[in-house]
């Protein structure tokens, strides 16, 4: 499987903790190690906003994600990592990307199986979407695009 792996830390945090980013990175590079993932690009956000979704490698990320030739199968991120730390927008980004063939894994699981919850979520945004026929109100209103 081809990846790309994404690290965010706020510049707060770096002061604090230097290497968070890299730790972050560490732990992917391993995983990927494991699993016999090959790692396509790295995204290194370290730029603090007022949403974490409104970086420029965050949007980097999901534009490309999301074009019709995708150039990885997966995105892998870290639960402690900027928008991820939430699982409802883990879950809804999990959700997106899935619609374009890309999934998302958080290295900070136990497993690379989804929690219940993720699933659960999963199964309502996709009950909301099935009459709707298209994603222009999940794009408008949750993923700002």
């Amino acid at each position: 499987m081809i990846v790309a792996l994404y690290a965010h830390a706020s510049p707060d945090r770096q002061r604090e903790n230097e290497p968070f980013a890299s730790n972050q990175i560490s732990r992917m590079r391993a995983l990927c190690e494991a699993q016999g993932f090959s790692v396509a690009t790295e995204y290194i956000e370290t730029e603090d906003t007022d949403t974490e979704h409104h970086t420029p490698m965050f949007k980097k990320m999901i534009s490309e994600a999301t074009e019709e030739t995708v150039p990885y199968d997966a995105i892998i991120v870290s639960s402690c990592s900027g928008p991820f730390q939430h699982e409802v927008t883990y879950a809804i980004y999990k959700h997106h990307l899935g619609k374009h063939g890309v999934d998302l894994i958080d290295v900070d699981q136990r497993s690379l199986d989804e929690t219940f919850s993720v699933k659960i979520l999963r199964l309502v945004l996709s009950s909301y979407e099935a009459p709707l026929k298209n994603d222009h109100i999940l794009r408008d209103w949750v993923l700002d695009k």
